[in-house]
């Protein structure tokens, strides 16, 4: 993204908006960058490239949640 990564993306949502729920799809992460993103509140990562069939499964398993 031009502006800002993934991460800083996240937190700035989450201090707008601290109970919106993000699915994070990447390219690259490391374990420790995940684990801390799902500990501040990421509700679920996945990496690319995703086939849109997968993207509709994933967003409809975390609709009820």
């Amino acid at each position: 993204m031009p502006i800002m990564g993934g991460r800083e993306c996240f937190y700035e949502l989450k201090m707008r908006k601290p109970l919106i729920s993000i699915i994070m799809l990447t390219g690259y992460h490391s374990d420790h960058q995940v684990n801390r993103l799902l500990k501040d509140g990421l509700f679920g990562i996945y990496k690319k490239p995703l086939l849109f069939e997968d993207l509709i499964e994933i967003l409809t398993e975390h609709v009820d949640e």
